[in-house]
Parts: structure tokens; C-alpha cells; sequence
């Protein structure tokens, strides 16, 4: 995240929780890359001064949540571009929950929620 924020304004912080556990490598490709896309959509879109990371290691799933304090959006009205798109992909690939909240100056926030599983 610092190297993808060096130079801007954006603070980054990143936290686990709960007991570390190994993930498959797909579920841990996956969040990797919905951190990655939404870092970048922060970045492009949002105008936020902070995002922050939290991997949290619940009893039956490992959860992503990924926040900013940017100027947000109508989650109601058409998104043209691939971004949210492949979150939701990625996702639905690895049999997790998606939920996304934003509103027009209130910051955006995503929560992945993937059931652990041997299954690569």
C-alpha cells in the first residue's frame, strides 16, 4: 500500500484480526486483488485523505474490509467501469458475500466476507 500511496496524501493503514490462518491461494489472489482495485478507485475517484485495510479472521470466515473517507457515490446509479464489476466477480469465484456501502460525501466501504474452505 505505501508504494501505491507514495506521493499523495492518502494515509493507509492496514490491521488483522483474530488468529492468522492460511487461506487457499485463490481466496488469497482474490483479496488481494479486490485491496488492490479498491486502493485504486480511492485513489482515481474518491479525493480521500484516508483508507484503511482490515483482514479479520473470524470462526467460520475471513473477512475484507476495505474503507475510505472520499467524496463516495449513489450506489443506486450505473457504474460504468470494470472495477466494482471484478470485485463482485472475483467474489461470487471464491463463494464470498460482497457488500458495498457509499453515499455522496459520506466515504465508500467494502466488506468481503469468504467461508474458509480447502477447495483451491
Amino acid at each position: 500500500m505505501k508504494n501505491a500511496t507514495a506521493g499523495t496524501q492518502l494515509r493507509t493503514e492496514f490491521e488483522v484480526r483474530g488468529r492468522w490462518r492460511d487461506l487457499p491461494s485463490k481466496t488469497e489472489d482474490n483479496l488481494l486483488h479486490i485491496g488492490q482495485e479498491a486502493l485504486t478507485n480511492t485513489l482515481k475517484y474518491a479525493h480521500a485523505t484516508r483508507f484503511d485495510l482490515r483482514l479479520r479472521f473470524k470462526a467460520n470466515e475471513v473477512q475484507l474490509e476495505l474503507e475510505d473517507n472520499g467524496g463516495g457515490f449513489n450506489v443506486r446509479e450505473r457504474q460504468d467501469g470494470f472495477g466494482l464489476k471484478g470485485m463482485r466477480e472475483r467474489a461470487e469465484q471464491m463463494g464470498a458475500r460482497f457488500n458495498l456501502t457509499s453515499g455522496r460525501n459520506k466515504g465508500t466501504r467494502i466488506v468481503v466476507a469468504s467461508p474458509y474452505t480447502t477447495a483451491e
